[in-house]
């Protein structure tokens, strides 16, 4: 399935490509069913863009039918009567900037963010019903449509969302009758590498991160560091990062290498140690040797290129390698 969706950043250039009206709405980062989720349809000839309750109640269910489906499988969907309908007349465009999905680590769920490997937005098929309510307005309602996963979405769940690409969005707010094989041509697994993916909460030695931002040009995460711990003395070879302490009180060291100076070689000092409280920040450019060290319970925000890997560790508490 999938359960959780993003619409913060680019998810508009997929309805400006679409052609339809934009829609004034705030960052949201962390969309469930159940909440109303921005769609494009079709609708009596006309483009719509509108948040739609995410929870898709078929047309025949009772008046009162609060508890709607989040996900439908493409999967003989035609021989499916819930979804039968909209599957033929009623399809829309979902455009999310990424979703996240559970894996199962032992006695743990660890939540995994995807994305486009480009950094661009992902333009996920979906249906939408109208239904009568209660209260005699007619409801619409959308959900998500899935199929089997791809590689990488495989390495963390046995579902990934339908993910539409040049024509294939138009031909599916199309409001011509899908036969089902209309719907299985386009509705199909994205080819391996369409999508890159991190881990959202990644446990550390020193304590945790936390990723909030994986795009192309930048990265973002949250680090928690534990007191009496510290990170390694590491550079960066390609590298660029600036760091705010949110709280906490931390210790700093900070050497920048001098050209053609061996990073093995340099010796780092009390004068290039320094004691922070919450409000400082510094940029760490490549070729800086740097670590903190939490003297208290410390919360560190880390704005950085998305050179995720490139770290080498001159020294390490805890027995990591030089380089991951």
């Amino acid at each position: 399935m999938c359960g959780r969706v993003t619409q913060f950043s680019r998810w508009e250039e997929i309805v400006k490509s679409l052609g339809a009206p934009s829609a004034e709405v705030s960052p949201r980062y962390n969309i469930s069913p159940g909440t109303p989720l921005v769609s494009v349809r079709r609708e009596q000839g006309v483009l719509r863009t509108e948040a739609l309750p995410w929870g898709f109640v078929p047309a025949w269910a009772p008046a009162d039918e609060q508890e709607g489906h989040a996900n439908a499988r493409a999967e003989g969907i035609f021989d499916r009567p819930t979804f039968r309908d909209s599957a033929r007349h009623r399809r829309c465009v979902i455009p999310i900037d990424g979703y996240y999905e559970w894996k199962t680590e032992g006695k743990l769920k660890s939540p995994y963010y995807f994305r486009a490997a480009d950094g661009g937005p992902l333009a996920v098929g979906g249906l939408w019903s109208l239904h009568l309510a209660a209260d005699g307005t007619h409801r619409r309602t959308l959900c998500l449509v899935t199929v089997a996963p791809n590689r990488e979405a495989g390495e963390v769940h046995a579902r990934m969302p339908v993910v539409l690409s040049g024509a294939d969005r138009q031909a599916w707010l199309s409001e011509k009758a899908f036969a089902a094989e209309d719907f299985a041509r386009l509705a199909v697994t994205a080819p391996d590498r369409a999508l890159s993916m991190h881990r959202v909460i990644v446990e550390k030695p020193w304590g945790r991160e936390i990723w909030y931002a994986d795009q192309s040009a930048y990265a973002g995460k949250v680090l928690e560091v534990k007191k009496g711990r510290r990170l390694s003395l590491q550079y960066h070879e390609r590298k660029t990062e600036t760091l705010y302490l949110l709280s906490g009180k931390v210790l700093l060291t900070l050497r920048a290498l001098a050209p053609g100076e061996t990073p093995a070689a340099a010796l780092v000092t009390a004068a290039d140690q320094s004691v922070w409280l919450p409000g400082r920040s510094v940029h760490i450019p490549v070729r800086t040797i740097h670590r903190f060290e939490a003297l208290e319970d410390s919360v560190l925000l880390e704005v950085s290129t998305p050179d995720l890997t490139d770290v080498v560790r001159l020294q390490d508490d805890f027995s990591r390698p030089a380089r991951d």
